[in-house]
């Protein structure tokens, strides 16, 4: 078993010059090696065949009317308001007013956009590539993962009314952390369609993963899983304590798929994450894996996916946040597909 314990490089992250020299502990690679090696997977990997398109076959598409209708309303009290502005409002007052009420429009089209997305059955078929695939209990949608602290982050964002940052929706409002979903789904992505299955009853899909629905018996949702793990390049897993998380790692290990597998840890009080490991060690039903969760690390438990000759590798560091995530999901992926040449 190899610990990769990234606390060491934390403080040159942020400098392109030390990635070019600093080596990851334990590995070969400096960081500048592994956004190489990234972008050597994404060329080997290669583009999709064809792209399905957003309102055909969408997740939710009565919810993403709603949501249009939503976002109009809103922009037609503000247009609104700027007619009667003169009379009524103060200008200072008016201009907050116009700033909430574009936010709240924003938020309403993005949330409209995510339920027009194509299903992902459509996706993964029109793609042409292996899909990776996320498994973990619904309520860690709403897990998150520490990111760095930006003095001015809330008040520049109010000026970042763009698509492209009402789209992606990541951080919380003062950008102390971010989805742990949304963070796997931009880094790995670009390989690959990110595709999980969605909780029945959700009104609307969240960011990140394109979802797939299904009703009724479990038959339905095993069975789509069970072919996702065949054809998945990479199975990202974060471990929890639901029966239907457990029947999946079940499946992972009877199917002999765990060479594909990265388990990646979302930050948790200190109970929840002990409680969180224990899980995953009843779990798993190899001794390597079980392993893995049994011996304590010396720092916060950030990854753990298969290396060279089928060696445990575990990532960790002090207080974990978005950089560290990143660098731990670069890794597993050049493990898994083989591009890491005999670094790990």
């Amino acid at each position: 078993m190899i610990d990769i314990d990234l606390t060491s490089v934390r403080s040159g992250l942020r400098s392109p010059a030390n990635n070019a020299k600093q080596k990851l502990p334990g590995t070969r690679l400096t960081v500048s090696d592994l956004q190489l090696g990234m972008k050597q997977v994404i060329a080997t990997i290669g583009r999709r065949h064809s792209r399905a398109r957003h309102f055909l076959s969408p997740v939710r598409p009565w919810r993403g009317l709603k949501f249009l209708a939503m976002a109009l309303l809103v922009l037609t009290v503000s247009f609104c308001a700027d007619v009667y502005q003169p009379f009524v409002w103060q200008k200072s007052s008016y201009d907050m007013l116009r700033i909430i009420l574009w936010m709240v429009a924003a938020l309403f089209f993005a949330r409209s956009w995510a339920c027009f997305k194509p299903k992902a059955e459509a996706i993964v078929t029109s793609d042409g590539r292996p899909p990776i695939v996320y498994l973990r209990s619904f309520k860690d949608d709403a897990a998150q993962v520490a990111t760095r602290y930006k003095p001015f982050a809330f008040w520049t964002s109010l000026t970042l009314l763009s698509w492209k940052y009402w789209k992606s929706l990541r951080t919380s409002p003062f950008q102390h952390s971010v989805r742990l979903e949304q963070t796997v789904a931009s880094e790995l992505g670009v390989l690959a369609p990110f595709v999980a299955i969605g909780e029945p009853g959700e009104s609307y899909p969240d960011f990140g993963a394109t979802r797939a629905y299904f009703e009724g018996a479990d038959d339905a949702w095993q069975s789509a899983v069970r072919d996702w793990m065949d054809r998945a390049a990479i199975i990202v897993l974060v471990p929890g304590l639901t029966a239907g998380l457990g029947w999946e790692l079940e499946q992972v290990f009877r199917g002999g798929y765990d060479a594909k597998l990265v388990m990646v840890l979302p930050a948790d009080r200190p109970k929840a994450r002990r409680a969180r490991m224990s899980a995953a060690k009843r779990l798993c039903s190899d001794p390597k894996w079980r392993r893995a969760f049994e011996i304590e690390p010396n720092n916060e438990l950030l990854a753990v996916f298969l290396g060279k000759d089928r060696k445990i590798i575990r990532v960790t560091c002090t207080g974990p946040r978005e950089e560290e995530l990143r660098i731990a999901l670069d890794l597993a992926a050049l493990s898994i597909l083989d591009q890491s040449g005999g670094a790990l």
